[in-house]
């Protein structure tokens, strides 16, 4: 007991403090450490830290800051809208630059829009479901048969007052053939016409050069063909010259065999 009191007696003078400074250290175990200010009414001060450290009571201590998830601020996300922008810009000015050149077609063009492939309320390549909702019910009909490089395969031949339908492989429409001038295609061309007419019509040149036996023979221009047609889709215009020796179109026939 004597040997505590001894050693918690023990006073070192400590530089701007005072009093003495009572080390914790030379303090029993078994001893609470008092808060400073406690001693105060003996002008001692007890269970102080040494000068110099910087010791806080956990409690007291600044948290240790957490990582915080960088964000970005509204809006951040407009480089990635810039570049949906530009591809969408991009395909506008594709699409717009091959209207143009379908559209720009001159008069030394020797193929046609495919949207001349139709005729009566028919376009090639139709199911004859579509046929028979259009037309109705044919004046007649009869089955035949063609040939391609698949072999033989069945036909169905459709008379109907002005205009002969054929449904081949897929059931669907092969051939359209007419020789009424009330049937035209979408650019106006109508049996009856002129040679001149005509190629004024689809944009022609040099067509009286083209003629094989009287008929002018031209395919779907490239990258114009409809869904359902082929490459080998055609239009057949026949002619026969005219008492005036005018060549006027008699027959307008579309096709869509395969090879």
């Amino acid at each position: 007991m004597r040997s505590q009191e001894r050693f918690s007696s023990i006073r070192i003078p400590t530089p701007g403090v005072r009093g003495s400074f009572s080390p914790s250290f030379l303090l029993a175990p078994n001893m609470r450490l008092k808060l400073a200010g406690a001693d105060r009414s003996s002008g001692s001060v007890s269970g102080c830290a040494l000068a110099g450290t910087d010791v806080r009571p956990l409690l007291l201590r600044r948290r240790a800051g957490r990582p915080q998830l960088k964000r970005d601020p509204l809006g951040g996300s407009a480089p990635l809208r810039s570049h949906t922008r530009c591809v969408v810009q991009l395909a506008a000015l594709a699409a717009f630059a091959l209207a143009r050149q379908l559209g720009a077609q001159t008069s030394d063009s020797t193929c046609v829009r495919q949207t001349e492939f139709v005729l009566g309320r028919v376009r090639l390549a139709a199911l004859s479901a579509e046929v028979y909702d259009s037309l109705g019910k044919p004046l007649r009909q009869r089955r035949s048969s063609s040939e391609d490089d698949g072999g033989r395969y069945a036909v169905l031949q459709l008379t109907y007052a002005k205009l002969n339908v054929d449904i081949g492989r897929g059931d669907r429409v092969e051939r359209l053939v007419t020789t009424s001038s009330a049937l035209a295609l979408h650019s106006g061309v109508r049996v009856g016409m002129t040679l001149s007419e005509v190629t004024g019509r689809l944009r022609l040149s040099q067509a009286a050069a083209q003629l094989r036996d009287e008929t002018l023979n031209l395919s779907a221009c490239l990258g114009d063909l409809m869904g359902d047609c082929g490459p080998e889709a055609a239009l057949h215009l026949l002619f026969r010259v005219a008492p005036a020796g005018e060549r006027r179109l008699v027959k307008i026939e579309l096709s869509n065999y395969g090879p």
